[in-house]
């Protein structure tokens, strides 16, 4: 089996967060309860963050996540 194909079949831990007004963006308050909830999750802190972005460059949704053994 190749190293690729293991990965994917452990299971996924992932954190999201949509915006409560994506026209405006995640608020403070909303990126800080999204890092709550990675921390709660055990995400170690160095992991990297996809981030939807809209055309004004407001946050719509976060989100990041690990594969765990």
């Amino acid at each position: 089996m190749s190293d690729q194909f293991n990965r994917r079949s452990m299971p996924l831990i992932q954190v999201t967060r949509d915006a409560e007004n994506p026209r405006t963006g995640a608020t403070l308050a909303e990126l800080g309860q999204f890092i709550q909830e990675a921390e709660r999750a055990g995400i170690d802190p160095r992991t990297p963050v996809l981030v939807r972005a809209g055309l004004g460059l407001q946050i719509k949704q976060i989100k990041t996540g690990v594969r765990t053994q």
